[in-house]
């Protein structure tokens, strides 16, 4: 009875491992991949006709029915691709077999085409990278859910949309990536908004101070102005980077009075010599308005929405390098102004407002008038607000600890950034774990705990995140940064590639080498006081409001150069000149040229220099004519400049900087190098290459840099003119 017992067990033990087997081979079949990779061979087969005849490139042709032919040789099989450096497995082309078919691509997913240029040849070749390296996710896995990382407490889901380029900073070590605009975005707001003040990024970003100095305050504005901002700053300036501050009604009023109590030697100096010569400074207002539209150039980093800038359009993206001044008499008085205007750095340590050289009249009227354009009229001449109640001992206290838990100096205090940081080091923010974050469990799913969601609930102030970390009676720390979504997700971007975990040599790839300049000597004395590297930047620093400074020895004469730095004027007819009038010393308008012309040369003009020496008045009317519309001898396409350039006498475009100034402030060696130049010469450069022949290069340089020319008819009717194309 043992044994027949046993033989049954034995039979019904077979039976089930054959229905293992049989179900196994039954769900192996019918997996998800074997589908789309069948549908994807039937899909091709039948687009093809219609995209052959959709081609008119031969070569085109060819690789259609190329691809056609690899994609219906291949095997219906699971594939893969194993990343030895990373010891990573990546299965996703089983299911995106279109990866490694762009020609073959749909629309739909899983069949869509990768978005170029990422896996070419000189970028990331999917041999040698796979998926798993950019995308993340599960790349053992076969099945959506499973390789996608959308299910299980702490699994990290795949990085698709902004959050696969926080894979670019793991590998890439430059500021700006390209390819990668989220993360460029990402790491731009985490330097402009301070994150480094109060987080630890190590060589990533270092801290620097984003605000002003909270010294002399009270001389700058009054208690109830700074109580309403420390409260709601976007109130006042919707675009300000201030955080909201998690301070409470009692906390804002006891800082803002302490801060109030702070005053400037400089400004009450001014203050009381006005109040002792009853100096109205009304009375230079007019004056003060002309210098502030005109030669002072103040909109080209100050926002005014009441005045107008003529012409005037900024870029994409664009920000003032100084505050909106819509509503400044609601927060400046006279006497900080006037004191700001004649001596900057005493004022403000650190800023970038170049120092004016004017007279005290100037200031006073430019202060009146600057204070008077968002306060009523009669507010146009007050001094200085009344001295506040000076602080009690409570409120120094109560304002030093809440000043303290928010690490206000991380931002206002340059020379204490180091020690200001009461934020968690980020540098290696990449590699936490579900565990290591702080959640509400009450709140957050198990599929949602994960570090990308995390952040983003960080960044927007989410009660997911607020109520697990505050602890009872203690207030947040972290202020509110009013982000928008696309902002949030492009700091995770960013956030989501600092790591400490090393990548192989094979994947790094390095930033180009930065040229070191060094700033000294007369020019060096100049900038230091006129701030000219805050918007021009020279040798891979400084700011970038204004053409880089790189090539100007070379670009232009040194002649138009000084006369152009002595009294700027508008470049293009159809805006206002932006380069302010600084009132530069002779002796500073020779320091600049010197230094441009002798260290911010470029290498080619200088090649290039001795093929335009010597231009004659021959080929300037030569050069006029192909101005005009003549054609140029080596294409035979007409040339043109008067579409988007003018001179003097010809009027012409508005797209381009008028020419042929006499004397010319170019120089005659660029202008040959520029038209001979297959590419253009600055990056920014908005006109075409025209790429002249020697001759013909030589006749346009002579004729915009030459004598003057009269636009008579004896100057249409030359050889060769094309006045029909006046």
């Amino acid at each position: 009875m043992t044994e027949r017992r046993l033989y049954f067990v034995v039979i019904a033990l077979c039976l089930a491992a054959v229905a293992v087997m049989v179900a196994a081979v039954r769900q192996d079949q019918a997996r998800s991949w074997r589908w789309y990779q069948a549908e994807f061979a039937r899909r091709t087969e039948a687009d093809l006709p219609a995209r052959l005849g959709e081609a008119t490139d031969e070569r085109l042709r060819a690789d259609l029915l190329a691809a056609a032919d690899r994609v219906a040789a291949q095997d219906v099989a699971l594939r893969q691709l194993y990343v030895p450096e990373l010891g990573q497995v990546s299965r996703c082309v089983s299911c995106h077999v279109a990866a490694t078919e762009p020609l073959a691509a749909r629309t739909q997913f899983p069949w869509k085409r990768h978005p170029e240029p990422y896996l070419e040849a000189h970028w990331h070749p999917f041999e040698q990278y796979g998926c798993v390296v950019c995308h993340g996710g599960n790349g053992r896995a076969t099945e959506a859910v499973a390789a996608h990382g959308e299910e299980g407490v702490g699994v990290m889901p795949r990085r698709k949309d902004e959050f696969a380029q926080a894979a670019c900073g793991r590998c890439h070590r430059a500021d700006e990536i390209d390819g990668a605009p989220a993360w460029n975005r990402g790491r731009y707001l985490v330097q402009d908004r301070g994150c480094a003040g109060c987080h630890d990024f190590q060589d990533a970003i270092a801290a620097a101070s984003i605000g002003p100095t909270l010294a002399g305050l009270g001389s700058k504005t009054s208690e109830s102005w700074l109580t309403a901002w420390l409260v709601q700053p976007e109130a006042f300036r919707p675009q300000t980077r201030m955080p909201r501050p998690r301070l409470d009604a009692r906390e804002a009023a006891a800082v803002a009075r302490v801060l109030a109590a702070r005053r400037l030697p400089n400004v009450e100096a001014v203050a009381e010599r006005m109040t002792t010569t009853r100096m109205d400074a009304s009375r230079f207002e007019r004056r003060g308005r002309e210098w502030v539209e005109g030669a002072a150039g103040c909109t080209t980093c100050h926002d005014w929405p009441r005045l107008k800038r003529r012409g005037f359009h900024p870029v994409s993206g664009w920000r003032m390098i100084g505050p909106d001044l819509g509503r400044s008499g609601e927060k400046l008085t006279v006497p900080y102004v006037a004191a700001l205007l004649d001596d900057p750095q005493s004022v403000m340590p650190g800023t970038v407002m170049p120092q004016y050289a004017c007279a005290e009249p100037d200031r006073l009227g430019a202060a009146a008038y600057v204070v008077g354009l968002g306060a009523p009229r009669q507010r146009s001449a007050r001094t200085v607000e009344a001295p506040p109640a000076e602080p009690s001992a409570e409120d120094r206290a109560l304002a030093s600890d809440a000043m303290s838990r928010l690490g206000c100096a991380a931002c206002h205090d340059a020379a204490s950034t180091a020690h200001a940081r009461i934020g968690p080091a980020l540098a290696d923010v990449a590699d936490r774990r579900y565990w290591q974050l702080q959640w509400s469990a009450a709140d957050v799913s198990p599929d949602q705990r994960h570090l990308q969601r995390y952040l983003e609930w960080k960044l927007e102030g989410s009660p997911q995140i607020d109520r697990a970390e505050a602890s009872p009676g203690v207030p947040m720390r972290m202020p509110e940064y009013r982000l928008s979504q696309h902002e949030r997700r492009s700091v995770v971007a960013y956030l989501l590639s600092r790591t400490q975990t090393p990548m192989p040599e094979k994947f790094i790839v390095e930033a180009p080498a930065a040229v070191a300049w060094t700033l000294d000597g007369p020019f060096g004395d100049v900038n230091r006081t006129r701030r000219c590297t805050s918007c021009h930047r020279l040798g891979g620093q400084g700011g970038r409001a204004a053409p880089a400074l790189d090539g100007t020895g070379s670009k232009f004469s040194p002649e138009g150069l000084r006369r152009y730095l002595a009294a700027p004027w508008p470049v293009d007819v159809a805006e206002q000149a932006r380069m302010p009038h600084l009132g530069l010393t002779p002796q500073e308008l020779n320091a600049v040229t010197r230094f441009l012309a002798e260290m911010a040369t470029d290498r080619a003009v200088r090649d290039r220099a001795a093929d335009a020496a010597g231009l004659t008045d021959k080929e300037m009317v030569r050069g006029e004519s192909l101005f005009r519309g003549a054609a140029d001898t080596a294409t035979g396409r007409p040339v043109g400049c008067i579409a988007c350039h003018r001179t003097a006498a010809i009027p012409g475009g508005l797209v381009g900087p008028t020419l042929g100034e006499r004397p010319s402030r170019l120089s005659a060696a660029w202008v040959y190098t520029r038209l001979r130049a297959a590419g253009p010469l600055a990056a920014d450069s908005r006109m075409p290459a025209p790429s002249l022949g020697h001759a013909d290069a030589r006749a346009l340089a002579a004729f915009l840099v030459g004598a003057d020319v009269a636009a008579g008819d004896d100057a249409a009717d030359a050889p060769g003119n094309g006045g029909e194309h006046d």
